[in-house]
C-alpha cells in the first residue's frame, strides 16, 4: 500500500526495511551529514520565526478561531517535530494559519451562552477565559470540538497518505482556491474591524459582522480605534520598508557593503514588525490601563481596563491529555469540518512546499507530506492543539533567514514552549487592537481580485467557479462555498465531456501543415484599465452572450491561408467519445460532411433512404482522432453507423491519429472493418486523392478501382474470408447502393485457408 517493493530472505528484508525507513522517515538520509555551518542557519532561522509566530497564534486564536489565546501556542508548538522527522520540504514551517483559524472558527463557533450558564460552560473545559470571551465577543469555539476535529483530520490526512489518494485533491481547482481565499481573507478583514473599534457582540460571517459593525459604530472606543490605527501605519510602513529592499537588492542597486547592512537592517525590522508592534503596543496598553484603573492588574478582568486586552493565560508547560468527544458540537459537524480543514491543509502545505522546492532546487513528495501532516495534527491533538498547516508568509521568512534542514521548526517550537511556559503573565496587555491589525496586515495579501482579470482574459469557464465560491463564501457559509465552487468546477468538465466540438481542417500552404478552415470568433470585450461602471455592464452582457452560445455557438470567419482539399473534408473531434457525447459528435459529424442531422443511436444497425446530395457530397471523409483519447463500445457502434452511412453515399471515411487506447476498442467492432486507418492526415489525403470512383462494394469484395490502404500496404488482394457478403439500401430516388454486411463471412473452408487466421480481420 504505502508503494515498496516486495522482498524476501534476510537481505531483501534488510533492503526492504531500510527503503522504507528513508522513504517514509527522510531524516535519516539528510542527518548524517549534518553539520556546524547547517546549525548556524538553523539557528537564526528558528529564532527569527519563532519571534514572528508567537504574536500571530496568538491573533489567530484569538481573533479568528475563537479560542483562547493559548491554544494558539499549543498549536505552534507540536506540527514542528512531527514534520522533522517525516517532512520532505526544509523550508515549510507548520502552525497556525489564518485561513485554517477561519475554518475552525466558522465550522465549529458555537453561539454566546447566557450568564446562567457560566457555571456549566466552567464546568465542560474548566476556562474561565473562554467562558468570558464567549459572553462578550457573542461566538467562540469550544477547545475540546477544535482537538477533537484536529485528530480526525490527521487521521484523514495519513490515511490518503497510506493509499495514495492525493489525487483527490487535485480535484479542487485553484479557481475554487482563489475564490475560497479572498472571500475568507475579506471575511478576516471585516470580522477584525470589531477588534480596531473595540466592539462587542460582533456576528461571524461576512454580512451579519458588517451590519452588526455598522450598527454598533456609535459604541466604539477611543483608545482601541487610536492604538489600532497606529499599529496598522507601522505595520504597513515597516512591510513597506522591507519590500522596497528586497527589490532594491533584486534590481542589483545593492552594491556596497553600507548598502548590504541598510538593506539587512530593513529586512530585520520588516521581518520582527509584528513583534516590534506587539512590544510597544502592549507598554501603551499598560500605562493606558493604570490611568483609566489604577486596580486594572493581572487579577482583575479586561473590561475593567481602559484598553481592549488579550487577558489572563494559563502558566506552565503545555497540557498533555486525550482528545474528549464529547463536545457541543454534533459527530456529523465535527467530521464535515475535519474533511474541509485536512483538504484545505494538504492543499496549502504542498503548493507552498512545491514553491520553494523548485526555488531551491529539491524534490517534494506529495504523499509523504500527506503523512507528515497527519501526524502532526494526530500528535498535536494530544497537546491541546487544533489543525495545523503551511504558513506562506513565516516559509518565507524561514526561506530568507537561510534555514538548511527541517532542525528550524523544532528549535521554533522550543522558543515556543519557552515563551507558554514563562511569558504568559506578560501576555495579559497584548491589545487586542493590536493583534486586530496584525491579522488585517497578514491577510490583506490575500484578496487577490487581479487573478479576475486574468482569468477572465485566459478561460472564462473558471470565472464561473471562482464567482461561485467567492459570493457563496461571503453570503453563506465556508463549507457551503466550497461546495458550491465543486460543483461549479465539476459543470464546465461535464459540459464539455458532453458537447465536444467537431472542426473542419484545411491545408495551410504558408506553414504546409493543416489547420483550422474557420478562424475561433475574436473577443467581443478585452478589459483593460480599471474596472468601471460602463465595463460592468459589458462584462455582464458578454457573459449572458457566452452562456446562449453554449447553445448556439458562433462562427468565425473562413481562414483566408487554408484552403478545403478538393473532394475532401477533414473534421477532428474535439474530444472523447462515449455514451453521454457520441450523439452530439457525430451529429456535428453528419452536419460537417453530409449537411443534415441524424440521430445516431447504435440500436439501429443501418440507416435506410440517406439523403444523397450529390452536388455538396465529398468523394472521402478524414476525421482526425487526435484529441480523442478515449471511446467506449457505446461510442464505437454508434461511429461505425456513420461509417456505414459513408459508404452508403459512395464516400470513404479514413481515420487518422487514432491512439493505442481507442484502437484496443475499435479493434472489436465494425468500425475497424468499415474504415480506412491512417498515420495522419497528410497520409489520408494522399490516398484519398488517388481514389478514381467512389466506393463500391462488388462481387462480395473490393473494388479493383479503389486502393485502399490495406492493399496499397500489400499489393495482393483480400483473401475470400475477408469478403464480406452486401447489404441493399434503398435512397429517395430509387437507386440500390451495397456495404458490406456487419459480420464477415467466414465458412469452414475459407478457415483452414493459411491466409484466413484470427488476424485477418484487420
Amino acid at each position: 500500500v504505502l508503494g515498496e517493493p516486495f522482498h524476501t530472505g534476510e537481505m531483501g528484508r534488510r533492503s526492504f526495511l531500510h527503503a522504507f525507513a528513508v522513504r517514509h522517515f527522510p531524516i535519516i538520509s539528510w542527518l548524517p551529514k549534518y553539520n556546524f555551518h547547517k546549525l548556524q542557519g538553523d539557528v537564526i532561522a528558528g529564532c527569527t520565526v519563532a519571534a514572528t509566530v508567537i504574536p500571530q497564534s496568538l491573533s489567530y486564536a484569538t481573533g479568528i478561531a475563537l479560542l483562547p489565546p493559548q491554544y494558539g501556542l499549543y498549536t505552534a508548538f507540536i506540527g514542528g517535530f512531527a514534520y522533522l522527522l517525516m517532512g520532505t520540504a526544509k523550508d515549510v514551517e507548520l502552525g497556525p494559519c489564518a485561513v485554517m483559524s477561519l475554518l475552525v472558527g466558522s465550522l465549529l463557533a458555537v453561539p454566546q451562552y447566557a450568564k446562567t450558564e457560566m457555571t456549566k460552560c466552567m464546568g465542560d473545559w474548566n476556562d474561565s477565559t473562554f467562558c468570558s470571551n464567549c459572553i462578550d465577543n457573542g461566538y467562540c469555539t469550544p477547545p475540546s470540538s477544535a482537538i477533537t476535529v484536529s485528530l480526525l483530520a490527521g487521521l484523514i490526512q495519513f490515511t490518503m497518505g497510506v493509499f495514495r489518494l492525493g489525487f483527490l485533491v487535485d480535484l479542487i481547482s485553484h479557481s475554487v482556491i482563489s475564490g475560497f481565499t479572498s472571500a475568507a481573507a475579506l471575511t478576516i478583514v471585516v470580522e477584525q474591524l470589531k477588534s480596531i473599534l473595540g466592539l462587542k457582540n460582533v456576528r461571524r460571517n461576512f454580512l451579519p459582522a458588517a451590519t452588526d459593525t455598522a450598527n454598533l459604530i456609535g459604541q466604539t472606543k477611543k483608545w482601541d480605534l487610536c492604538l489600532g490605527l497606529v499599529s496598522l501605519f507601522v505595520l504597513l510602513v515597516l512591510r513597506k520598508l522591507k519590500r522596497h529592499g528586497e527589490d532594491r537588492e533584486r534590481r542589483g542597486l545593492v552594491v556596497t557593503p553600507r548598502d548590504r547592512r541598510i538593506n539587512r537592517a530593513l529586512w530585520i525590522l520588516g521581518t520582527l514588525r509584528n513583534v516590534f508592534v506587539v512590544f510597544i503596543a502592549s507598554f501603551i496598553a499598560y500605562g493606558v490601563s493604570l490611568t483609566s484603573d489604577p486596580n486594572c492588574s493581572l487579577a482583575s478582568t479586561v473590561k475593567n481596563c481602559g484598553l481592549t486586552l488579550t487577558g489572563t493565560m494559563p502558566s506552565g508547560l503545555i497540557p498533555t491529555s486525550l482528545p474528549n468527544f464529547r463536545t457541543f458540537a454534533p459527530f456529523s459537524q465535527l467530521i464535515t469540518a475535519a474533511v474541509i480543514t485536512a483538504s484545505i491543509s494538504l492543499l496549502e502545505t504542498v503548493a507552498i512546499g512545491k514553491s520553494f522546492s523548485r526555488k531551491n532546487n529539491y524534490n517534494v513528495e506529495p504523499t509523504q507530506e500527506f503523512l507528515a501532516i497527519g501526524v502532526a495534527n494526530i500528535m498535536g491533538s494530544f497537546f491541546s492543539a487544533y489543525p495545523v498547516t503551511a504558513s506562506f508568509s513565516r516559509t518565507s521568512i524561514n526561506c530568507a533567514s537561510g534555514v538548511q534542514t527541517q532542525i528550524g521548526l523544532p528549535i521554533t517550537s522550543f522558543i515556543v514552549l519557552i515563551a507558554a511556559a514563562t511569558l504568559s503573565g506578560q501576555f495579559f496587555y497584548i491589545p487586542a487592537a493590536a493583534l486586530g491589525a496584525m491579522i488585517i496586515i497578514a491577510v490583506i495579501d490575500m484578496i487577490d481580485f487581479h487573478i479576475v482579470l486574468v482569468i477572465w482574459r485566459t478561460k472564462r469557464w473558471d470565472f464561473i467557479p471562482w464567482t461561485a465560491t467567492f459570493l457563496t463564501v461571503l453570503f453563506a457559509s465556508v463549507e457551503i462555498g466550497i461546495l458550491v465552487g465543486l460543483i461549479m468546477s465539476f459543470l464546465p468538465l461535464v459540459y464539455f465531456n458532453l458537447r465536444p466540438r467537431a472542426e473542419l481542417l484545411g491545408f495551410n500552404a504558408a506553414t504546409n501543415h493543416y489547420d483550422l478552415l474557420l478562424e475561433k470568433p475574436p473577443r467581443r470585450l478585452n478589459i483593460r484599465g480599471p474596472m468601471s461602471l460602463k465595463k460592468a455592464k459589458l462584462v455582464a452582457k458578454d457573459v449572458i452572450q457566452d452562456l446562449t452560445e453554449l447553445y448556439a455557438p458562433r462562427q468565425g470567419a473562413k481562414n483566408p491561408t487554408v484552403t478545403e482539399l478538393a473532394g475532401i473534408k477533414i473534421v477532428r473531434l474535439g474530444g472523447p467519445l462515449s455514451f453521454m457525447s457520441v450523439n452530439f459528435a457525430l451529429q456535428q459529424l453528419q452536419e460537417l460532411i453530409f449537411g443534415e442531422i441524424t440521430d445516431f443511436s447504435p440500436k439501429p444497425y443501418y440507416i435506410t433512404n440517406p439523403v444523397l446530395q450529390s452536388s455538396h457530397r465529398p468523394k472521402a471523409v478524414i476525421i482526425d482522432c487526435q484529441k480523442v483519447e478515449h471511446i467506449d463500445f457505446t461510442a464505437a457502434e454508434a461511429l461505425a453507423v456513420i461509417i456505414r452511412r459513408g459508404h452508403a453515399l459512395k464516400v470513404s471515411i479514413f481515420l487518422v491519429h487514432v491512439c493505442t487506447a481507442v484502437k484496443d476498442v475499435i479493434v472489436h467492432t465494425e468500425v475497424m472493418k468499415l474504415a480506412i486507418l491512417a498515420d495522419d492526415v497528410e497520409q489520408a489525403a494522399g490516398i484519398a486523392k488517388s481514389i478514381t470512383t467512389p466506393s463500391i462494394i462488388r462481387d462480395h469484395g473490393i473494388d479493383e478501382t479503389v486502393p485502399l490502404l490495406d492493399r496499397i500496404a500489400d499489393k495482393t488482394e483480400r483473401p475470400p474470408c475477408q469478403r464480406r457478403p452486401l447489404v441493399l439500401f434503398d435512397s429517395f430516388d430509387g437507386s440500390t447502393y451495397e456495404v458490406p454486411a456487419l459480420e464477415p463471412a467466414e465458412t469452414a473452408a475459407e478457415s483452414a485457408s493459411p491466409r484466413c487466421s484470427s488476424e485477418s480481420f484487420v
